[in-house]
């Protein structure tokens, strides 16, 4: 292994345990909420469950229908893992459906599928035109612009009963773009993948705001002739509203 090789492994590390970091305080913060919020309840001696329960506490059992609204990006985020290629997602945009499809005592599983109206990604100036997606002399990027859905999404719910809910998720679906992403001759259908974690607060008994963060893979799972793919690290913001 070069040097060079061995600097590349470290920074990747580096960017794993950041992500990772990242998604361990986010369900941290949530679940030390959880427990202040039980813990000043004057209820919770007679129901097992905290007072506010008008607000969450059985919204996953009784409103299993989600419909909501997100975006996000990278925001200037390193990517979580190696390979990035300089390329970033600076934003997306998703139209949200979710079902919870069994909820129990401690979790619970929901289903989303989404459809993705736009979708961005930025590349070094000549990323998307110069052989093998070398960068242009000089500054400034490149964008290439799609829509697609993502078909396939699934949300695992802990301490669902409470008004904050953290959640890990994991999700799949094609995306097409304007110009073969990540490179020339590669292809301009492509799949997102991702997986990471977040929560959603409940501002009312079926209203939520929404706070995640996940680690993507985008590639053409060889269906184009070069298939370099590239990973992203993603903040996403929504609301949903439960029915």
């Amino acid at each position: 292994m070069t040097i060079l090789d061995s600097s590349h492994a470290r920074a990747s590390l580096q960017r794993v345990l950041i992500s990772s970091g990242v998604m361990a305080i986010t369900l941290v913060i949530a679940i030390k909420c959880n427990a202040q919020a039980t813990a000043v309840s004057p209820s919770v001696a007679s129901t097992g469950r905290p007072a506010g329960g008008a607000l969450s506490e059985d919204t996953l059992t009784k409103s299993k229908n989600e419909f909501g609204l997100w975006a996000g990006g990278s925001l200037g985020l390193p990517s979580a893992l190696g390979g990035s290629r300089d390329l970033k997602i600076p934003f997306i945009l998703g139209l949200r459906y979710g079902r919870v499809l069994l909820a129990s005592e401690y979790a619970a599983l929901e289903y989303t599928i989404d459809l993705v109206p736009v979708a961005v990604v930025s590349a070094p100036h000549g990323g998307f035109s110069n052989p093998g997606g070398a960068a242009s002399p000089g500054a400034g990027r490149d964008y290439a612009y799609g829509i697609g859905a993502i078909p396939v999404g699934f949300k695992l719910f802990v301490a669902h009963q409470h008004r904050v809910k953290p959640y890990l998720t994991v999700s799949s679906g094609p995306l097409y773009f304007n110009k073969q992403v990540p490179v020339p001759d590669s292809a301009k259908f492509n799949f997102l993948s991702t997986a990471g974690g977040g929560v959603q607060i409940f501002v009312s008994s079926r209203r939520a705001l929404t706070v995640e963060y996940v680690v993507g893979h985008l590639s053409n799972a060889g269906v184009g002739n070069l298939n370099p793919g590239f990973n992203s690290s993603t903040f996403h913001f929504g609301f949903s509203v439960f029915r």
